[in-house]
């Protein structure tokens, strides 16, 4: 599981989570105040594809000015 906090393009946070919406290993989105505009929680079966979610996947959205990825080591 991993954390993607996203920087959209001023003003296009709409297509941007309506892109993000459309990919199966997106569990869930939240729009949040301040340096981030939206959180997302991508699961995935193995390190591999969640590596491709985040890197081919949501990397390669448009409307992204800049992202920064938290992996999770363990849940407690």
């Amino acid at each position: 599981m991993a954390y993607v906090l996203i920087s959209a393009e001023k003003g296009r946070e709409k297509e941007l989570l309506e892109e993000l919406r459309s990919n199966a290993d997106v569990k869930e989105i939240n729009e949040v105040d301040g340096i981030y505009d939206i959180i997302v929680r991508v699961e995935a079966d193995t390190a591999k594809r969640l590596n491709d979610t985040v890197a081919l996947g949501i990397g390669r959205c448009a409307n992204i000015k800049s992202t920064s990825t938290l992996t999770v080591n363990e849940k407690v």
